[in-house]
């Protein structure tokens, strides 16, 4: 396999938060190194299945197929887009209650990586024949779970409310309130898997809360 002495991926000692170009690196790296040394190994390899039934192109679907793809970036991707829906259903509110559910689609390729995310950072997992459940029951792990670094800088678990006025025939924004995402034992944010149709239902409770 690639020489692991030489590999250089890079640092980011001065960010604090994943860009897009974060990945690329590690990417271009495995694509150039791993990947060419793995399907040499599929192609030579002397038992494997039959990746040109009834009429595919074998040659094709064995060297698509057998890609090797990078977890992170994908992770950080669905990670990201869950806290951007969570943060877009806030709102101003005088008293604390379920926001609406929210579901998405998630390939059980890639949730599999979000349960070990959770569990890796103190959330719960539970199994029944048809459904994940993953439990966020303590802020700390909810942080780290939906951590700024994974959105860009940005907090989804709070939230600045600004409303529309006019003011000398101007219109100006002004601060209207906080919202924010309770994270305890008794209101935890809950992800329920369906194993069936791989999509995801997340329910968070949010409050208004000052600084």
């Amino acid at each position: 396999m690639a020489e692991r002495k030489n590999l250089d991926l890079g640092e980011s000692k001065a960010q604090t938060e994943r860009d897009d170009n974060f990945w690329n690196r590690s990417v271009v790296l495995l694509k150039s190194t791993v990947q060419p040394q793995w399907l040499e190994m599929v192609h030579n390899a002397k038992r494997k299945p039959n990746y040109g039934m009834r009429g595919l192109n074998g040659i094709m679907e064995e060297r698509m197929l057998n890609k090797i793809e990078l977890v992170g970036p994908v992770v950080d991707s669905y990670v990201k887009h869950m806290g951007n829906l969570i943060y877009s259903k806030l709102a101003r509110s005088k008293n604390t209650g379920l926001m609406s559910p929210i579901t998405i689609f998630i390939p059980w390729s890639i949730f599999r990586h979000i349960c070990v995310l959770v569990v890796g950072y103190g959330g719960d997992m539970k199994t029944t024949t048809r459904k994940i459940v993953l439990t966020l029951s303590s802020n700390n792990s909810a942080k780290k779970v939906f951590s700024p670094v994974r959105m860009k800088g940005t907090n989804c678990l709070k939230k600045r409310v600004y409303k529309s006025v006019m003011h000398k025939r101007k219109r100006l924004s002004l601060l209207n309130g906080r919202a924010a995402v309770v994270v305890t034992d008794k209101s935890p944010i809950l992800c329920c898997y369906n194993t069936n149709d791989t999509t995801s239902t997340i329910l968070p409770l949010t409050c208004p809360y000052r600084n």
